[in-house]
């Protein structure tokens, strides 16, 4: 089966029941890198620390709820466009406070318990809708802001550091040649 995205990519598991996080994650298999967050505080802060290339979303979590994640996670300028599945028992009570067609929101339903092959093609569907957000906010898109620069400026600066940092790393594992 073809991977859903890059091997290098991290996918940030949001539930508070840590056989849900598991059971996430061994569907995943070596497919993606997963990261977990058990709260909605946890799970803003894991997103902006590690800029996760999707989100799956427990609706319902503790210190907070889906909706507030979303709502931080979206007027995040890094992680705006991030792909988001929202899981729960009951679309019923997202709906509630997300008005549908949850597509618009750039988000993804999956309802629980799900298998194997629903985690998936959720998760295909959330690529392909993030993607199309993306592109539709772009043509009518104003001018980035001076602090979403800087803050681009200061992410590719960080970028830059750490892989100064792996080229460093490997120059010493090769010997000097003298001149």
């Amino acid at each position: 089966m073809a991977t859903i995205a890059p091997s290098n990519k991290k996918v940030l598991v949001v539930d508070d029941m840590n056989v849900c996080r598991q059971q996430v994650k061994s569907f995943l298999g070596n497919s993606l890198v997963t990261v977990e967050a058990k709260n909605a505080v946890e799970a803003i802060e894991v997103a902006k620390a590690e800029k996760p290339c999707l989100i799956i979303l427990d609706y319902i979590i503790p210190k907070g709820s889906g909706l507030e994640v979303i709502k931080a996670l979206r007027s995040d300028w890094e992680l705006k466009y991030t792909p988001i599945v929202v899981m729960s028992g009951s679309r019923d009570e997202v709906v509630r406070n997300i008005s549908e067609p949850l597509e618009e929101k750039g988000l993804v339903f999956l309802a629980k318990p799900f298998s194997r092959e629903e985690l998936l093609k959720s998760l295909k569907k959330a690529f392909s809708v993030a993607r199309r957000r993306e592109i539709e906010d772009s043509k009518g898109a104003s001018k980035p802001t001076q602090d979403e620069l800087i803050a681009k400026v200061l992410r590719l600066e960080q970028i830059v550091l750490k892989q100064q940092k792996q080229i460093n790393f490997l120059l010493s594992k090769f010997p000097q040649s003298a001149n």
